[in-house]
């Protein structure tokens, strides 16, 4: 919620520093507030607020007990379409951004396979509801990824075939789904 894209979309405010309980509020509108990965896996309410860290949550590459964008979106899908009425979802997997910002091939692999395991989840919805409609996008580029920060050494020769690789596969996985 402390972002610019969440923010927009749905915090629309400029700041938030204007010292109000979100918790609170979203309590007092019925929200159910969970905080842990537990929490998550096992709710089975309505209506739901889940924060599983005080500011961002870790990268992928990082992340132990805190869920994976994949559990939840599984998770919001399953809460949002209980009621068969139409709604409104956003996934974004910001922590590319981040690991590109960070001149980090492998934490954006990482990050970039975490946003297809939700995709993945998400394909898994459209299957069983062919009514929705899914867009992905992304936001911006980050000015350029290098292969090395010059601290280690890196194979340009096979980041490229793991590459061609992974793009082949996405390819097919795409092409799966939309059959």
């Amino acid at each position: 919620m402390t972002h610019a894209t969440p923010g927009a979309v749905y915090g629309h405010v400029s700041t938030r520093k204007d010292g109000k309980d979100l918790i609170k509020l979203a309590q007092e509108k019925g929200f159910d507030y969970i905080t842990t990965k537990e929490e998550l896996m096992n709710y089975n309410g309505n209506k739901v607020l889940g924060l599983f860290n005080y500011s961002h949550l870790p990268a992928a590459s990082d992340r132990v007990k805190e869920p994976m964008l994949a559990d939840m979106t599984k998770k919001a899908l399953e809460v949002l379409s209980k009621d068969n009425s139409p709604f409104f979802l956003m996934v974004e997997g910001s922590q590319i951004d981040w690991e590109a910002h960070g001149n980090d091939p492998y934490g954006v692999w990482k990050e970039v396979l975490e946003f297809e395991k939700a995709f993945n989840v998400v394909m898994d919805f459209v299957k069983n509801n062919p009514d929705t409609l899914v867009v992905i996008t992304a936001d911006h580029e980050t000015g350029g990824l290098d292969l090395s920060t010059g601290g280690y050494y890196f194979d340009v020769e096979m980041v490229g075939i793991l590459l061609k690789i992974q793009i082949l596969y996405l390819n097919k996985q795409i092409m799966i789904k939309i059959k």
